[in-house]
C-alpha cells in the first residue's frame, strides 16, 4: 500500500498548525501544535509554513519562523524573525534536527534518494546534505523562487 498520508500547514484561524490527514477516511490522525521556545526576553511562539516528506516516508521536513511573542502577543517585526528548517522523526514525532537559517526559506523538498534537501535562498536554489545539513552545492536563479520539487527520476 501506497502512502495514504497527507500533510498540511494552516494559516488564519488553523494557527500555522502541521496536520496529518488519513487521505481514505478524511479523518485527522495527529497535530504537531506551534512550537513555543523560552528565551531570555520571555516566551515566543514558531509556526510551521511549509512541509515535506522524505522519500523512505520516515522523516519529515518542515520549516519554521518565529511569529509571535507570547508576552505581548504581538506580531514580531519580519525584520527580527527567525527561521529554522526542522527535520522530525515521522512517526516518533520528535524533533531530529533544527538548523537555524540566515534567512527566510520558502519551499523544500526531498531529492528522490532522500540524501539531499533543496530550499530556495535568496536567488538560489541550494542543495543541503540531509546528514550533515551543509550546502553541497548552489545554482543561481533570477528572480525569488516560490515552489521547487525534485523529479522522481
Amino acid at each position: 500500500r501506497g502512502f495514504s498520508e497527507l500533510a498540511t500547514v494552516g494559516t488564519g484561524c488553523e494557527g500555522r498548525r502541521l496536520r496529518f490527514w488519513d487521505t481514505a477516511t478524511g479523518s485527522q490522525l495527529r497535530m504537531m501544535d506551534n512550537v513555543k521556545t523560552k528565551t531570555a526576553e520571555g516566551e515566543i511562539w514558531r509556526g510551521f509554513y511549509a512541509v515535506a516528506y522524505s522519500p523512505a516516508g520516515t522523516e519529515v521536513v518542515t520549516l519554521c519562523e518565529t511569529v509571535e511573542d507570547s508576552q505581548t502577543g504581538m506580531a514580531m517585526d519580519s525584520r527580527s524573525l527567525g527561521h529554522s528548517l526542522e527535520l522530525w522523526d515521522r512517526h516518533a514525532r520528535d524533533t531530529v534536527h533544527v538548523v537555524t537559517l540566515k534567512h527566510r526559506v520558502i519551499c523544500v523538498d526531498y531529492s528522490p534518494e532522500g540524501n539531499e534537501l533543496a530550499i530556495n535562498q535568496s536567488n538560489a536554489l541550494v542543495l543541503l546534505d540531509r546528514k550533515t545539513r551543509a550546502p553541497n552545492r548552489s545554482i543561481q536563479c533570477e528572480g525569488l523562487v516560490f515552489l521547487l520539487q525534485f523529479s522522481p527520476d
